[in-house]
């Protein structure tokens, strides 16, 4: 149960620190579009601009506190 506490504090910390980018071409907010693992400790999030269409790839390590 330990375990699966600190998963989900650290996934909280991850989400609420990971603030969306503003698009390279028009400084629009972009949003999160897909986010999946990739491997056992790293995070890829993938987000989109609703004005022009850009997609951006932000790849983040996951920091599991003891």
């Amino acid at each position: 149960m330990t375990v699966l506490s600190r998963l989900a504090g650290a996934f909280a910390r991850l989400t609420e620190s990971a603030a969306a980018p503003a698009c390279l071409s028009c400084r629009a907010p972009m949003t999160l579009w897909r986010e999946e693992a990739v491997g056992t400790f790293v995070l890829e999030q993938t987000y989109a601009c609703r004005r022009c269409g850009r997609h951006v790839t932000r790849v983040q390590p996951w920091a599991i506190p003891d």
